[in-house]
């Protein structure tokens, strides 16, 4: 690992970019099976779309990807003034004024660039923790795990109890989830590109249950720059219930949706997000 961040460090922007493009393509072709899954997420998700339009995007989507993996280490090491200059930040007052006097979740998706979302957060003193669910290897996931706390973000496991979760949130701390893969029988029905599918509602639970806002978060590339947004999520309905948790899940599900249709070559289609169809 540290010889691919001596790598990637020391070829600089331009290097970057144009490996990228060279592994992008590289994979294209040669992994098969996953670009079958993705045809196959295209097809469900967009069955107007013919045939040429869903390659066109899932060559897209290996070139979009594999420049975000070669950004993940830069990322983490980089300098403040690189962040600065690479990464435009809207709505960060959201953040602020939310947090002032109790803690929050913050959503977001396998779109863009999620790694960037809570890195910048971190990087302006927020207390925040991020759910993760474990690599299968444990040398990568450490690697992985140790990257992603160097500058101040606390790693909570997706399987850990609820409790470490909560107790964070109690303490005025940001939590941020990313809910979108396909649940299993864990999870609630829910439409998702109008087809049902199973659901985490987990976010939606801790926001009413604990009375905490929701935070709805992107990070897309741009022309060579990460954007990152904050909306927050108005729903008037704080008493908790499964209806309501149901409602406020459906809510950013739709949000997402329409972020993705903007650009759909940037949503990670490489996971299962349906039952086998």
């Amino acid at each position: 690992m540290s010889l691919l961040k001596k790598i990637l460090l020391g070829i600089g922007e331009t290097g970057r970019r144009n490996l990228s493009l060279f592994v992008g393509k590289l994979f294209f072709f040669i992994l098969k099976k996953r670009k079958k899954d993705v045809l196959n997420n295209l097809k469900i998700a967009f069955p107007d779309k013919g045939e040429y339009w869903r390659k066109r995007i899932c060559y897209k989507t290996y070139l979009h990807f594999s420049q975000v993996f070669l950004d993940f280490l830069p990322l983490y090491f980089a300098s403040d003034k690189w962040i600065k200059g690479k990464i435009v930040i809207n709505n960060l007052d959201t953040v602020k004024d939310l947090t002032t006097d109790t803690g929050c979740v913050i959503v977001g998706f396998h779109f863009g660039n999620w790694e960037i979302i809570p890195e910048v957060l971190v990087r302006r003193r927020f207390n925040l923790a991020s759910v993760a669910k474990s690599l299968k290897n444990r040398a990568i996931n450490d690697i992985v795990r140790d990257i992603r706390i160097r500058n101040g973000m606390k790693i909570i496991d997706m399987n850990d109890s609820v409790l470490k979760m909560v107790s964070h949130v109690k303490r005025g701390g940001i939590l941020y989830i990313i809910p979108d893969q396909y649940a299993g029988r864990r999870g609630r029905d829910l439409d998702f590109f109008g087809i049902k599918t199973k659901v985490f509602i987990g976010p939606s639970r801790l926001s009413l249950k604990l009375n905490v806002p929701m935070i709805l978060a992107t990070c897309n590339l741009v022309n060579g720059k990460y954007y990152v947004n904050f909306d927050a999520l108005k729903f008037d309905k704080h008493d908790y219930s499964e209806e309501n948790v149901l409602k406020l899940t459906g809510i950013y599900f739709r949000y997402y949706e329409e972020k993705i249709c903007k650009n759909p070559e940037q949503y990670f289609w490489f996971h299962r997000r349906w039952k086998k169809r």
